[in-house]
């Protein structure tokens, strides 16, 4: 994790990713290391990071992601309207 100027984001392989955040949480890389996903808050939004990229929109709160064992699948937990969801989604719908 990086802090520049207030603001958190992820480097990988020395390369910072262009979004940053109010806070960003331990990322978890995917069983090959090709993907890297991490749960960050800006504002009063908790978003989904993956590979640098936001992925849909903010949450009311966010559980930390969970990459399957064939790094496929991707385990997310969120709470949006009060309601909890946890959703199991291929990892190609998310990039």
């Amino acid at each position: 994790m990086t802090k520049d100027s207030g603001k958190w984001t992820i480097t990988v392989d020395d390369i910072p990713w262009h979004e940053s955040f109010d806070m960003i949480w331990d990322p978890v890389f995917s069983p090959d290391g090709l993907h890297v996903a991490a749960k960050a808050a800006r504002g009063s939004d908790y978003l989904m990071v993956i590979d640098g990229k936001i992925f849909q929109k903010g949450f009311d709160n966010l559980g930390d992601p969970v990459f399957s064992p064939d790094g496929s699948k991707l385990l997310t937990k969120t709470v949006e309207d009060g309601r909890y969801f946890r959703k199991v989604v291929p990892l190609g719908d998310l990039l």
